[in-house]
C-alpha cells in the first residue's frame, strides 16, 4: 500500500506542478489587505483617543490656568493692602501723632502713678507692707522651681479672692446707699 501511494503521489507531482512563487505573492497580497484594513482601524482608534486625552488635557489646563489666575489675584490684591498699610504706617506715625499717642496715654498713666502711690503708703499705714515683705521673703526661700510657681499661683489666687471679695462688698454696699441723696 506504501508504494501506491509513492507512485499515485509522483504522478499528482509530474501532473501538477505547483508555483510557490505565485502562491506567496496571492497569500502576501492576501495579508497585506488584512494588515492595512488592522492598522487602519487600530490607526482610526489611537487618533480617536488621542484627541479625547487632548480635550481633557485643554480643558484642565484651562482650568488650572484659572484657578492660578484666581489665586494670583487674590495674591495681587494682599500685596496691594499690604502696601497701603505700610504706606499708612510710614506716613501714619509722625512726631505730631506721637504726640496725640502720648496725650492720649497721659491721664491713665497719672491714675495708675496715683492709685500705686495712694495704695502703698494706704497698704503700710494697714501693717500690709511687712506682710507683703514676708511674702516676698518666703518666695525667695523656695529652692525649685516648681515650688517657685505653685506658690505664684497661690498667690495669684489668693489675690484674685481678695479682689472678688472687695468687688462683692463694694457692689453691696453701692446697692444700700442707692437710697441716699
Amino acid at each position: 500500500m506504501a508504494s501506491e501511494v509513492e507512485q499515485l503521489t509522483k504522478e499528482v507531482r509530474a501532473k501538477r506542478r505547483i508555483n510557490e512563487d505565485k502562491i506567496a505573492d496571492r497569500l502576501l497580497g492576501q495579508l497585506d489587505q488584512i494588515m492595512d484594513k488592522k492598522i487602519k482601524a487600530s490607526g482610526e482608534r489611537f487618533e480617536a483617543v488621542l484627541r479625547d486625552q487632548e480635550a481633557r488635557m485643554e480643558a484642565q489646563s484651562a482650568k488650572g490656568a484659572s484657578e492660578a489666575r484666581r489665586t494670583a489675584e487674590k495674591l495681587t490684591e494682599a500685596l496691594q493692602r499690604a502696601e497701603k498699610t505700610a504706606k499708612k504706617v510710614k506716613t501714619g506715625l509722625t512726631w505730631w501723632g506721637l504726640g496725640r499717642v502720648a496725650m492720649l496715654l497721659l491721664p491713665p498713666a497719672l491714675i495708675l502713678l496715683t492709685m500705686s502711690l495712694v495704695g502703698g503708703t494706704t497698704a503700710y499705714a494697714l501693717g500690709l507692707g511687712p506682710l507683703t515683705e514676708w511674702v516676698w521673703g518666703s518666695f525667695a526661700d523656695i529652692e525649685p522651681l516648681w515650688g517657685q510657681g505653685l506658690f505664684v499661683l497661690l498667690f495669684l489666687g489668693i489675690l484674685a479672692g481678695i479682689a472678688w471679695a472687695v468687688k462683692v462688698l463694694s457692689t453691696k454696699f453701692m446697692e444700700a446707699c442707692k437710697g441716699w441723696p
